[in-house]
Formats: structure tokens, C-alpha cells, sequence
């Protein structure tokens, strides 16, 4: 009960009360592993396999072989994680509390066999809409979310991972509750929410910390570091990917590998930090599990690592990480990627001489678009397509791309990306218009960031704890929110901004 409840450090004490050995001791003993990431888990979960009595301990070896799915999951073995998950089904009945937990499993099997709808099929027994879930299958509906993010649905994953959130906040125990606030905060910065982003990736952080289950942890904290390094504020985005490496040291599976990888990725990118961009992505690749560690639509770091190459005139590097890179996209197809795939090539192409095709990949490009609900991918290709442009002396048309991109990177804050739309629309004698909330109050993203949160009611060091700075820097910020609002109090603040 404990650990569905993720109650780690409770369980762990409880089941350290348990002496006697079995079958049913060994399964919960390889749970808690998988949980915390250790090397035990998977012999611990084998053993209960191996030694339950298939006569009067059929829940246990379910249980066990539900677990070890999600295990073969997390360590980048999918094909073996589907034939657990086949045990997993084949050991319960239809229509119990444990037939919902192996199908649970199994839909991520599936997902990280690069099947994600064949998974949210696996998952048709529940309602369509996320709140009339019956409560018991909560975790069923969080994994559906989850699945929904990795094939570009983002309404859907917003719809399901918030109904599923909601439910958390008043107390209702998950055995998911980290994945789900990740995954929310996932779908929002995919989506463009990227305030919300935020707000549910350090209420994960939060959780991860209470229930001490280090793979939530790096996944908080890579969710919070992509955003903020996005936003151009560094300090904040560096101390979240320290964080999540420190996590996945406890944790050092593929997933976890990944993750940090995504998080360093970004943030070295946004920073114009090419050969960073690739040591981020070392890791990964050193797993030899690309596989799990670089499927698309799961961890999306392939594009931005294409993209360092062909900047530091690696081309060949670059076709071939393309060439990997389209091989890895899901069979069934996946718009996102894609879309980043296509504007890879453009990029490839434009800075290999080949105007023909450079041309026509950024047209394939905008073609997609139109299937991708993502803001921050339609603003790199227009701003990537606005160089391309500007280099064929087409000033119209990339004066068209560039300000479209500056208008949806000021929407979402996305300052180190709007400074490059600017520096592209100097070139072309044109002034871009600001049109951001912080622009036009003539606040930085950092100080909107605290008056926002200010505004909410909450106290100078409640701000510091959401943002991961300093009281000093929410006092100094706020403070020249004052200044340049000509506003004394937090009255006045919340009434401005509403």
C-alpha cells in the first residue's frame, strides 16, 4: 500500500521489518528498486517470478512481471519489457485492479517499442474523458497522458495529466504522481504554457523530494531546466541540471541518462554552446541504447544535436546523425519530429551550398507545421528559414519568417531566441516590435517571472522556492518591478498585472 501510495521511505522501513523470505517479500523488495534504482531490483523481481507458486501466488508473480516491465522499460530494453508485460496481462483478470496495472505497463512497453499507439489502444479501457476515470485507475489515466505527450496530442495529455493532478492535490494516492507532473509540465512547454511549465515541473521537484524516487527527480528537474533555459535564465537552468545529474547518479539508467541529457542539451543550445550541445549528448550515446535513449516524441534532444553539428561545419557528422535520427522517427509516423527533421535538413542543405534543397526541405517544413501544436518548433523554423532567406537576398519573404518567429518567441518568453530574430531583422534594417507582457511593461522576463508569481499572494520566499533563486534575488527584482511601474506596494502590483 505504501509504495502505490509512493511513500517511499515508508515502505522502505516497513518492508526492512520483514524477515521471513518469499516470494511475495522478493517482489516488493524489486519494487522498491525500481523506485529507487537499484541493482538489485531486477534479481529481486525474478527471483518472486521464479519462485511464486502459480497455483496460490498467481498475484504475486502479476505483480512481479508488471514490475519488471516497467523496469526493462526504464533500462532500455523494450522487447523484453513487452514479454513481461504479456506475462504481467496473461496473470490477472479481466477487469481487476491488477488487469489495469499490467495493462499500465504494458502500454508503456509499447511506447518504448516505439508503439505508442498500439499503447493508448492497450489503454481503451478507459473512459474518454480523463475525469470520469473511476479513481482506482488513476495511474491507468496518468500513463495514458504520458502516451498522448509522446504523439504530439497535447490537448489530450494536458486534459488527462491535469485531471490526474487535480486529483493529487487533494491527497488521492498514485503510484505515478512524479511521472504525471512531469509529464504535465512536458506537455505545457511543448504546448507553448511555458509559465505553467514551470509551475508543474517544480511541484514535481517538490514530490520527487518527498517520496525519494531519484528518477522523478532528474525528470523534474530536466523538465524545469529546459524551460528556464529556454527563458535565457541561466543561474536557475544550470542549478536544475547539476540537480538532475546529481539525481541520476543514484538512478543511472537510460532514461535517467536521457533526461539530463535533454536538459543540458537545451540549455547549452540556448546559450549558443554548440560543442556543449554535444558533450550533452555524449552520455547517451556512450549507453549504446539509442533505442530508448533518442526516440523521438520521448527525448527530443536528436535535432538539437544535428543542428550543433552543422553550426560547427561537422556536415558529415551532421547526414549522418540525420540519417540516425530519421531511422529513429516511429513507423507510424510522428509530426513533430518531422517538422524538426525537415528544418535539420534545410539547415544542412543552406550551409552545404545546395540552395534547391534547402528550399525544398524548409517548404516540406511549413507544410508540417500545421500538424505540430508546438509554437517554440514553428518559431525555429521561421527563424531558421528567415537566415536561410536572408543569406538568398529574399528580404521580403525573410522579413515575413523572421518576424514571425519574433512574435512567438516574445509570446513565450524565449529571450536568447528573440535576441537572435532581432539580430537577423537588424541585418535587414528592420526594428522589431515588442510584444511580450515583460516587453511591454518594460519589465526583464526575470522580474515578470517574480511579479507574476507575486501577484498569485504568495511571500518573497515562497517566490525563491518556485524560481530556485535566492530571497535577495526576488527582493531585488521585485524591487525593480516598483520602480519601473512607478507602484509602491503588492496591491498595486497584482491589480496591474490582472
Amino acid at each position: 500500500v505504501l509504495l502505490n501510495a509512493a511513500d517511499t521511505p515508508a515502505a522502505a522501513r516497513v518492508l526492512a521489518s520483514c524477515q521471513a523470505p518469499s516470494a511475495r517479500r522478493d517482489a516488493l523488495t524489486g519494487l522498491l528498486g525500481v523506485f529507487t534504482g537499484s541493482p538489485r531490483a531486477e534479481d529481486r523481481l525474478l527471483a518472486a517470478w521464479q519462485g511464486h507458486d502459480p497455483e496460490t501466488e498467481r498475484e504475486i508473480g502479476a505483480r512481479a512481471a508488471t514490475s519488471l516491465t516497467n523496469w526493462m522499460v526504464l533500462s532500455g530494453r523494450p522487447d523484453q519489457a513487452l514479454t513481461w508485460a504479456d506475462r504481467a496481462v496473461g496473470g490477472t483478470v479481466p477487469g481487476s485492479a491488477l488487469r489495469a496495472m499490467a495493462r499500465t505497463a504494458q502500454a508503456y512497453a509499447l511506447a518504448a517499442a516505439s508503439l505508442s499507439p498500439e499503447g493508448l489502444a492497450v489503454l481503451g479501457f478507459l473512459p474518454v474523458s480523463g475525469n470520469e476515470v473511476p479513481i482506482p485507475e488513476t495511474d491507468a489515466l496518468i500513463m495514458r497522458g504520458m502516451l498522448k505527450v509522446y504523439v504530439d496530442d497535447l490537448p489530450g495529455a494536458i486534459a488527462d495529466l491535469g485531471a490526474a493532478a487535480a486529483r493529487l492535490r487533494t491527497g488521492l494516492p498514485s503510484t505515478y504522481p512524479g511521472p504525471c507532473l512531469a509529464h504535465l509540465s512536458d506537455a505545457h512547454f511543448r504546448r507553448g504554457g511555458w509559465d505553467a511549465a514551470v509551475t508543474h515541473a517544480q511541484l514535481a521537484i517538490s514530490l520527487a523530494q518527498d517520496t525519494d524516487r531519484p528518477l522523478d527527480l532528474v525528470r523534474a528537474h530536466a523538465r524545469a531546466a529546459q524551460v528556464l533555459a529556454c527563458r535565457g535564465q541561466w543561474p536557475a537552468a544550470q542549478a536544475h541540471v547539476t540537480a538532475a545529474r546529481a539525481a541520476a547518479e543514484r538512478f543511472p539508467l537510460v532514461h535517467a541518462v536521457a533526461a539530463v541529457a535533454m536538459a543540458a542539451a537545451s540549455f547549452a543550445s540556448a546559450r549558443g554552446d554548440l560543442a556543449g550541445v554535444l558533450l550533452a549528448a555524449e552520455p547517451v550515446r556512450a549507453t549504446r541504447l539509442l533505442g530508448a535513449g533518442g526516440l523521438p516524441g520521448i527525448f527530443n534532444w536528436r535535432a538539437i544535436e544535428a543542428d550543433a553539428l552543422i553550426g560547427l561545419g561537422r556536415l558529415d557528422d551532421a547526414e549522418a546523425a540525420l540519417r540516425e535520427f530519421e531511422g529513429a522517427i516511429p513507423q507510424a509516423g510522428l509530426a513533430s519530429a518531422a517538422l524538426a527533421l525537415a528544418r535539420c535538413r534545410g539547415n544542412l542543405a543552406a550551409a552545404s551550398g545546395h540552395a534547391i534543397e534547402a528550399e525544398a526541405a524548409f517548404t516540406r517544413g511549413h507544410v508540417i507545421e500545421a500538424d505540430v501544436p508546438m509554437p517554440f518548433e514553428h518559431a525555429l523554423l521561421s527563424l531558421d528559414d528567415g537566415r536561410r532567406l536572408r543569406a538568398a537576398q529574399d528580404r521580403p519573404a525573410a522579413v515575413a519568417q523572421l518576424e514571425k518567429a519574433h512574435r512567438i518567441f516574445s509570446d513565450l518568453g524565449a529571450d536568447p531566441y528573440l535576441q537572435a530574430c532581432a539580430t537577423e531583422l537588424a541585418a535587414l534594417q528592420v526594428t522589431a516590435t515588442p510584444s511580450s507582457p515583460a516587453a511591454l511593461l518594460g519589465l526583464s522576463r526575470a522580474e515578470l517571472a517574480v511579479a507574476r508569481l507575486v501577484a498569485t499572494g504568495l511571500t518573497n520566499r515562497e517566490v525563491a522556492s518556485q524560481l530556485y533563486v535566492s530571497v535577495k534575488t526576488v527582493e531585488y527584482h521585485l524591487r525593480n518591478s516598483y520602480i519601473k511601474l512607478d507602484i509602491t506596494s503588492r496591491r498595486a502590483l497584482t491589480a496591474l498585472l490582472h
